[in-house]
């Protein structure tokens, strides 16, 4: 059986000097640069002590403060040439942080960016010193080449791996009708203060277009159905303020329950929140509030489920449509899309920007957005075309992504170089921040056959684990990806 151990003549160097750059490809291929050893100090842990009750003079440990994590750090090498400028002495001296990846493969092309047994990403580059070799020599024994170092430490760093794919059980909850929204409602622990441990990516909940809820503990491999009615007439899944909750466009009402009485199929609260004669058409949540949008520029904000809308806005920024929203999935930053290419921008769920889309679309309905940062944005449209902003709209620029004239179903990040697409019911990834997209799976291992595809839902606490939803035949649809 062929060997799988990494190896250090099977890594190749590809450096991001102003981070992802959606437009084109932004990195460049180092074929000769090195990366030494990593290190990370994660703290000594503080003993905390109290007297021993049964020993004079002795004491025990009661708890414990965990040490402060230190920044990764490494060191970068590479050949200095004699007739052209120094990059690795530009980026030491220009005081800009960069990203890099390291590719590991074996039987692609070492050249081929999407073609890799692994990736280890460094975001945040910071240069914290810059040396070389000795530059010149009094003897003959004495001749070398000269290397150039330079120490580095990363703000972020992981590692991403092709996944496989495989469906689970919600055909067997016998849904009527396709999935439409998922959330997790979870969060990372050791158990230490907590009741249970968890890697942050357990507790989940999907819904179908029927207010049909189902509900994972083990993170989507298996489902359970709630016996309780959330609806008739639902647009979205949101977990916000511990609360899960959705908004039923039958009753004009949003509908919520606690995490707890959830799980334990405790009958939702309807809260009275009509909309008027908007017609709601999707909702979402940050961290602090959500929001659902609809028809005639409808905006409703939600801060606490359970009390219904907090704000409301009919009109207010646009008479178009609003037909989708998204949050970051770590801030509070949202972006919201409708008909006739209508954007609207918020940081914080009171103030409010509409933002002029690229002028090609200014006819064409937007299906979906993903707010990277307050700058960054990818917006997709109902013709197939994915643009991109990296100054909050101020200028837009159109990627090159595969799936032709099909309307693109959802976009999603993991992290600022991880991102995923949903479009013509296939699902597409990046590691390049969207300039450039491959095709699931990334192996020789097929994808599970379903009939729709609709909502992508990536874990915020593993990058190589992402859940897509959606319909096979009628009945709901949940492929979960992890590591092949």
């Amino acid at each position: 059986m062929a060997s799988t151990l990494a190896r250090n003549d099977l890594a190749r160097m590809f450096l991001f000097e102003a981070g992802v750059l959606r437009a084109a490809p932004s990195y460049k291929y180092y074929p000769c640069a090195g990366v030494d050893a990593l290190s990370q100090d994660f703290g000594e842990v503080t003993r905390i002590e109290c007297p021993d009750p049964y020993r004079y003079g002795a004491f025990i440990e009661v708890d414990s403060v965990p040490g402060e994590i230190s920044r990764l750090t490494t060191t970068l090498t590479t050949r200095m040439n004699r007739n052209e400028l120094s990059y690795f002495r530009k980026l030491a001296t220009q005081g800009c942080s960069f990203d890099l990846h390291l590719h590991f493969g074996l039987c692609a092309r070492p050249t081929d960016f999407n073609s890799y047994d692994k990736v280890m990403i460094f975001e945040d580059v910071a240069v914290s010193s810059y040396g070389t070799d000795p530059l010149s020599v009094l003897a003959s024994g004495d001749r070398a080449e000269i290397n150039e170092t330079i120490d580095i430490s990363a703000g972020k760093y992981y590692e991403v791996v092709p996944l496989s794919y495989s469906e689970t059980d919600t055909v067997n909850t016998a849904l009527a009708s396709a999935i439409i929204d998922a959330v997790y409602a979870d969060v990372q622990s050791c158990g230490i203060g907590c009741n249970n441990t968890s890697t942050g990516c357990e507790v989940m909940f999907a819904i179908d277009a029927d207010g049909d809820l189902i509900m994972s503990e083990n993170g989507g491999v298996t489902w359970a159905l709630s016996d309780d009615a959330w609806g008739t007439a639902t647009i979205g899944l949101g977990y916000l303020a511990g609360y899960v909750w959705t908004y039923n466009t039958a009753t004009s009402a949003i509908i919520s329950a606690t995490k707890e009485d959830t799980l334990a199929e405790v009958a939702p609260a309807s809260t009275a929140a009509s909309a008027g004669a908007e017609v709601p058409a999707d909702l979402a949540n940050g961290v602090g509030y959500g929001l659902v949008v609809g028809s005639n520029g409808f905006v409703g904000v939600v801060r606490s489920p359970a009390s219904g809308f907090e704000d409301t806005y009919t009109g207010s920024f646009t008479s178009e449509d609003y037909t989708v929203v998204n949050f970051n999935p770590y801030e509070d930053i949202a972006l919201v899309g409708g008909t006739n290419n209508a954007l609207l921008f918020t940081a914080n769920g009171e103030d409010f920007v509409s933002v002029t889309g690229p002028s090609a679309q200014s006819a064409v309905t937007v299906t979906a957005v993903l707010p990277i940062s307050e700058k960054k944005w990818l917006v997709g449209y109902g013709d197939g075309d994915v643009y991109a902003t990296d100054n909050s709209g101020g200028t837009w620029s159109l990627l090159a992504v595969p799936g032709g004239a099909n309307a693109v179903k959802d976009l999603a990040m993991s992290t600022t170089h991880v991102l995923w697409m949903l479009k013509n019911n296939v699902l597409y990834q990046s590691i390049d921040g969207g300039a450039s997209w491959l095709k699931q799976p990334n192996s020789k291992k097929a994808f599970p056959t379903s009939s729709a595809l609709n909502d992508v839902l990536v874990c915020p606490y593993d990058v190589n684990r992402v859940n897509i939803f959606g319909a096979d035949s009628t009945a709901g649809f949940h492929a979960l990806g992890t590591p092949a």
